[in-house]
């Protein structure tokens, strides 16, 4: 599976748990068969590795005019 993929399939899963009620961590994980660790971390607000680092890359608007 694709990190796309699996990034989408990780925010379905932490979407599930949300608004099931009874559809704890433990369980979800067992049955969409994604990474413990990945979940909690999304819950906990953290974003992914790759667009972390696309956020940093973008230039600013001085570094822009410089450029052109």
């Amino acid at each position: 599976m694709s990190n796309h993929l699996l990034e989408n399939w990780v925010l379905l899963v932490v979407n599930a748990i949300r608004l099931i009620p009874y559809l704890s961590i433990r369980r979800a994980v067992k049955m969409y068969n994604v990474p413990k660790t990945t979940i909690i971390d999304r819950i906990k607000g953290y974003t992914v590795k790759s667009d972390s680092y696309n956020a940093r890359s973008n230039l600013t608007k001085i570094e822009k005019e410089v450029i052109v």
